[in-house]
């Protein structure tokens, strides 16, 4: 029997160098395979094309060749893309250096499908899924941050042993819209205690996209010493006359304060013959009775706290 050889020519060879049976795949890229520059993943009814550019960028387009998800690594020379057995996907150069992963190392993926929803997704061997491009139903991925506005000062002060009450902040998303009440702020302020302390907001979208960090700082001052005497006003006229064995009922006065307002309702009226005033206790006046004839002093006397 006559011995048949096989003579592959250079143009066979040159032609699986350029195309590794490694790298060939219709929607799906499993674990050890890889996509080369020009390759893609279509989905199975030919809508959407994951694609590894000549220019290193991988991007995700929909059959009108609108791009809807890109890795960013344009002009990296990345030029390999492998779905790798420890579950992460990674674009490398000739070179051998990493220069876009999607970080999955550990997470048990073994394929990543280019589905026909639009979305490319990397799965387990149990079909849970670790990480997807975010375009399930042809649209853009959100990649967005959201905003978020303070309301009122970045700095403010409060006396110390007052009460701060934070105005907080505002958050809108161009997808999400108002996400005001998902914002998270930290930090506490103690108006006990004199110093500097730092409040924190932040938010993220449905997509995950967390908003740049905003602060507000608030100062906690020491109390000055209060040297102002508060001011009492008579009810009434300052000179009055009653019948002797009449009653006579006092209009009284009220008293303010610089700082602690309307202290009237603190002041107490104590009485004698002939003069009495107004002290810091909280308790209710007393009304007297004239029972002489002759003059009468009411002298108002108030202290602040």
């Amino acid at each position: 029997m006559n011995k048949v050889f096989r003579v592959l020519t250079p143009l066979s060879i040159a032609w699986l160098g350029m195309f590794p049976l490694s790298a060939l795949a219709a929607d799906t890229l499993s674990a050890n395979q890889s996509l080369y520059v020009n390759q893609k993943l279509t989905s199975s009814d030919g809508k959407y094309s994951f694609n590894m550019q000549s220019d290193g960028n991988l991007v995700l387009r929909n059959s009108g060749g609108t791009a809807l998800w890109a890795s960013g690594s344009s002009g990296t020379s990345g030029n390999r893309l492998t779905m790798q057995g420890d579950g992460n996907l990674v674009l490398y150069t000739k070179s051998g250096s990493s220069v876009w992963k999607t970080v999955t190392s550990g997470s048990k993926a073994v394929k990543v499908v280019m589905q026909t929803d639009g979305n490319l997704v990397m799965r387990t061997s149990t079909g849970t899924a670790v990480w997807a491009t975010g375009t399930s139903g042809g649209t853009s991925a959100d990649t967005v941050k959201p905003v978020i506005t303070l309301s009122g000062s970045a700095s403010m002060s409060v006396v110390q042993g007052s009460t701060f009450t934070d105005p907080g902040a505002t958050a809108n998303d161009d997808r999400d819209g108002n996400i005001t009440s998902k914002i998270v702020a930290s930090g506490t302020v103690n108006t006990a205690t004199v110093g500097t302390y730092t409040r924190s907001y932040n938010v993220k979208d449905a997509a995950g996209n967390a908003a740049t960090t905003l602060t507000r700082t608030v100062t906690v001052s020491a109390k000055a010493i209060d040297t102002v005497k508060p001011v009492i006003t008579l009810n009434g006229s300052a000179s009055m006359s009653v019948v002797q064995g009449s009653t006579f009922t006092d209009p009284g006065a009220t008293a303010n304060d610089d700082r602690d307002g309307n202290i009237t309702g603190n002041c107490r009226l104590r009485h004698s013959q002939h003069r009495h005033g107004w002290y810091l206790h909280p308790v209710l006046q007393r009304q007297r009775r004239g029972r002489q004839c002759g003059h009468y002093f009411d002298t108002y006397r108030h202290r602040d706290r």
